[in-house]
């Protein structure tokens, strides 16, 4: 498994395989690289917020409050989105591009 994007498509422009990656990454052009749009359910992205724990600045305890408010606000929607096999407007919001090499 690679460990980031630009690894992933540089293995599948080398014929080592697919992967899915975020629309932005589509903006990197590889030879022999072909994007084309995930339609299926959008299970979304998990992302962490991590820091020293003895780091007790100001800055940074206001930036985790926000985080969590603002992740606190989004977990319903992402409840619902795991539970709902359809493809809803918060899949459409945030659309994947499956990668692929060409035959």
């Amino acid at each position: 498994m690679a460990m980031d994007y630009q690894t992933a498509v540089s293995l599948v422009s080398v014929g080592v395989g697919v992967c899915i990656v975020p629309r932005s990454v589509s903006a990197t052009q590889h030879a022999g690289v072909i994007y084309r749009d995930f339609l299926g359910p959008n299970p979304g992205t998990s992302l962490s917020v991590n820091y020293r724990i003895d780091n007790r600045s100001p800055q940074l305890l206001g930036f985790v409050s926000v985080a969590r408010e603002f992740a606190r606000s989004l977990k319903p929607a992402a409840l619902r989105l795991a539970t709902d096999r359809s493809v809803s407007h918060v899949a459409k919001s945030a659309p994947k591009r499956l990668v692929g090499s060409l035959p």
